[in-house]
């Protein structure tokens, strides 16, 4: 067992992870007595302080696409029901016209029912393939005001997606990091305080503080070369700074973020 805290590259987590890490190691260093009480409350301040940081850039934008997603899949059943009521029209031409509205709608996976990534592209899809019927088959199944109001619901949410992703490239460059970065280096500064204590005079509380932490290193180290072989069987390399931002980046451009924030209530669980 090692008697100091491990080299570990902290600064190369993902936000996610970094808010975890650092929650399990304000446990690991908080003792009853307390023995490094201030230690404990300056990292978890600094932890608390960048994950609400996250919290706010994120929460406006995610309700706003909850909100239009909501109205969208309204639209689409909508839409859906008035194309299976043409579709029954005892005139046998506008009967045709409806079994081809209809048949768009039933030919494809129901958008509302799929996560966010999916849901978007298969209504792209079909909007395209409904508006590429024409207008007259549109009005004669009564579907024309539907599908034109589905249309300006998918835009006004691509709009409000890009400005999340914006907002959240500009408070990358910003508060957000300049955030995190205190929070690492809040975290070092534990690590230097204990490493010193580990040569000049241990004692068994700390040096039980430096095993736990140790532990907690060694399951985010296994937690990566994890993550990578799912990836790449082949390989059990670590996961590079810029491999875990691409792969957040992708995961949390349609998650409801802040990284482990779960208050999406629906099926999708996905933004």
């Amino acid at each position: 067992m090692s008697d100091k805290v491990e080299e570990f590259a902290v600064f190369n987590l993902t936000y996610s992870t970094l808010i975890d890490y650092s929650g399990s190691v304000v446990d690991a260093i908080t003792t009853d007595p307390p023995v490094e009480a201030e230690s404990a409350q300056k990292l978890e301040s600094a932890r608390k302080a960048f994950k609400e940081s996250l919290n706010q850039s994120q929460t406006k934008c995610t309700a706003s696409l909850k909100a239009i997603d909501r109205k969208n899949d309204q639209l689409w059943r909508q839409a859906r029901a008035v194309a299976k009521l043409a579709a029954k029209n005892p005139d046998d031409a506008d009967r045709a016209y409806g079994e081809r509205v209809l048949n768009v709608f039933e030919r494809m996976p129901d958008p509302t029912r799929s996560k966010y990534t999916m849901a978007y592209g298969l209504l792209e899809r079909q909007l395209d393939e409904l508006e590429a019927l024409g207008p007259d088959v549109l009005k004669r199944t009564f579907t024309y005001a539907w599908v034109k109001a589905l249309r300006q619901g998918f835009d006004e949410f691509k709009e409000v997606r890009k400005q999340k992703l914006h907002d959240r490239a500009e408070a990358a460059s910003g508060q957000n990091a300049r955030l995190r970065d205190e929070l690492c280096n809040a975290y070092l500064s534990v690590v230097e305080r204990l490493n010193a204590i580990a040569v000049l005079m241990p004692d068994e509380a700390h040096s039980m503080m430096i095993a736990r932490i140790n532990r907690l290193i060694a399951d985010q180290r296994l937690s990566a070369k994890l993550g990578k072989r799912k990836k790449d069987p082949d390989s059990l390399d670590d996961v590079t700074p810029k491999q875990k931002d691409a792969d957040e980046e992708i995961i949390n451009a349609t998650d409801a973020e802040i990284e482990g924030d779960s208050e999406l209530d629906d099926p999708k669980l996905e933004l």
